[in-house]
């Protein structure tokens, strides 16, 4: 018979960009862990319902990332009358960093019409400078 452990799988990253990622939420200062992989299977498997399953699997992956202590204090903000939508907020700024997307600027130049032929599948290059700066922060 063949046996496996769970200690073999456990800890690999299921982000691309794994690294602890402070924030701040209120006067609290809060540090989420990068997800493993099982980690974040849960959490997309669990959300795909909708509606309370969501909420739940919200609540799943906060407890997962954050340190007991800063999840006891987003469950206290929680039953004071925090919005959900705000930890929402939280979690898509998170996954943004962790996937590595760039962030999204908005456009200061008018758009440019579509062309008419078929689109480029090359890598576009890495803008290096920008036209203006911007802060990151999450909602208050």
């Amino acid at each position: 018979m063949r046996e496996f452990t769970t200690a073999a799988g456990r800890g690999r990253a299921g982000v691309p960009n794994a690294i602890d990622i402070e924030f701040k939420l209120d006067d609290d200062v809060m540090t989420a862990h990068a997800p493993t992989s099982g980690q974040v299977a849960l959490f997309v498997q669990h959300g795909r319902g909708g509606g309370l399953a969501s909420v739940t699997s919200l609540f799943e992956f906060f407890s997962d990332v954050l340190d007991d202590a800063d999840w006891s204090k987003v469950e206290i903000k929680l039953r004071d009358g925090m919005d959900v939508e705000l930890l929402s907020q939280i979690a898509n700024y998170l996954i943004g960093e962790w996937s590595g997307r760039p962030t999204k600027l908005s456009s200061v130049s008018s758009g440019t019409a579509n062309g008419t032929g078929r689109r480029s599948t090359a890598k576009q290059p890495a803008k290096v400078a920008r036209t203006t700066s911007r802060s990151r922060s999450t909602a208050s």
